[in-house]
């Protein structure tokens, strides 16, 4: 008996020398063993919530990573419709956010200025 293709494309992937198995048996075990680990949450499904992103200056390379977060689809697997809004001259993250036209804005050391200025700011994370 062969080997099943999920057996086959590890062995192929795996930088370590594996023995091939018989059947499907790595497949089953497999198997066994998210079943083991029992179910894991589920989002319902419901409407995405939408959510723009300012970004603090045009499209480009400095922002790759929400990019491709949105075509890989991890904001609509978080249940979101996110929308990354191009900044530029006279585009303040922080007066879009503040001012309700932007979820999200993505800033930098202006926001400790904006905080001190009593503006309801919050630093989230800094990548």
């Amino acid at each position: 008996m062969g080997q099943c293709a999920l057996s086959r494309q590890f062995a192929a992937c795996s930088a370590l020398w594996v023995k091939p198995w018989r059947g499907c048996r790595f497949h089953s075990g497999l198997l066994a063993a998210l079943l083991w680990l029992g179910p894991t949450p589920v989002q319902a499904a419901s409407k995405p919530q939408k959510v723009a992103i300012q970004l603090k200056w045009k499209h480009q390379f400095q922002f790759a990573g929400y990019y491709a977060a949105q075509r890989m689809g991890y904001f609509s697997a978080e249940g979101l419709d996110a929308q990354l809004v191009e900044g530029g001259p006279g585009r303040d993250p922080v007066r879009e956010v503040t001012t309700g036209s932007a979820t999200y804005g993505i800033g930098d050391s202006g926001l400790l200025l904006a905080r001190a200025q009593g503006l309801p700011v919050k630093r989230k994370a800094a990548l």
